[in-house]
């Protein structure tokens, strides 16, 4: 039932967002023309004006590369409260399935959402750089970050994808607890109030976040000032050790705290919802 739902979830979230999609790769394209215009011309061959236009050009389009993101972000938890909150809660709740089933639907459907509109963020940038910038790929920057690459691997050795791994699962984790943040914030705001459940979850969102905010300053504070005192006198293997057992610690921390929130919000979805 599973696959149905994210079936389901995913058909509704793309309709929308293939659309968008297209609309940003057509947005690099004007971007890359414009910024061609800026770079291939002798500065006194250019009119004032076709300087101001194509500025405009590339400020709109990356205007509109990061509206994408956002709106990607909007449209997915809009999702997330028609389909629960709304009228049409009424019929979700009524399928023969497993409330965690819902929840799991709606949250590779937002990973597999957010994962996408990244990808083809990437491929934008890309696109217009490409366009924009004669010889882009053949310039010695891509020569330099080769070689920095190379002699970073030579040097940290395994720790390098040790590092890369570790990094990986917390930008993952990081996000998993995010979207779970935000879904918090939705349903609360539908437990607590009848009316005005958009601006109450807002206001719980923000109010959640200058916490988590506040907090994870003073952990970094005091975290930076307790690991320069650690490893300071330590060989440079060890350290790199020691940054990896930091990283992961920090790992199973973010991992807990996403659990945390996933039985958060999976209770409130089983014990705390009314929809009478």
């Amino acid at each position: 039932m599973l696959k149905k739902l994210l079936k389901y979830d995913l058909s509704a979230i793309f309709k929308l967002w293939w659309i968008m999609a297209v609309s940003s790769l057509g947005l690099s394209v004007i971007g890359g023309l414009c910024l061609k215009t800026l770079t291939s011309m002798e500065a006194n061959e250019i009119s004032p004006i076709i300087v101001i236009m194509a500025a405009l050009g590339i400020v709109a389009t990356v205007i509109g590369l990061s509206a994408f993101l956002v709106v990607t972000m909007i449209l997915i938890y809009v999702r997330f409260y028609k389909n629960f909150f709304t009228d049409e809660g009424y019929l979700t709740f009524t399928l023969p399935v497993k409330r965690s089933q819902l929840l799991n639907s709606k949250l590779i459907s937002t990973f597999v959402a957010t994962i996408a509109t990244y990808v083809v963020l990437i491929f934008d940038v890309i696109l217009l750089l490409a366009i924009g910038i004669p010889d882009f790929f053949d310039s010695d920057v891509w020569k330099m970050l080769g070689h920095f690459f190379g002699v970073t691997v030579k040097e940290m050795g395994i720790y390098f994808f040790i590092y890369a791994i570790e990094i990986l699962l917390l930008a993952l984790l990081t996000s998993l607890s995010s979207m779970l943040l935000v879904y918090i914030c939705i349903t609360l705001a539908s437990v607590i109030v009848k009316k005005a459940r958009v601006i109450t979850a807002i206001g719980i969102y923000y109010g959640a976040t200058t916490v988590v905010t506040f907090s994870a300053e003073l952990v970094y504070l005091f975290g930076i000032m307790f690991l320069g005192n650690t490893i300071t006198n330590l060989s440079a293997s060890a350290t790199m050790g020691a940054i990896a057992l930091i990283l992961l610690v920090l790992t199973v921390f973010i991992a807990a705290i996403a659990s945390a929130l996933y039985l958060l919000e999976y209770y409130l979805l089983d014990k705390k919802l009314n929809l009478a």
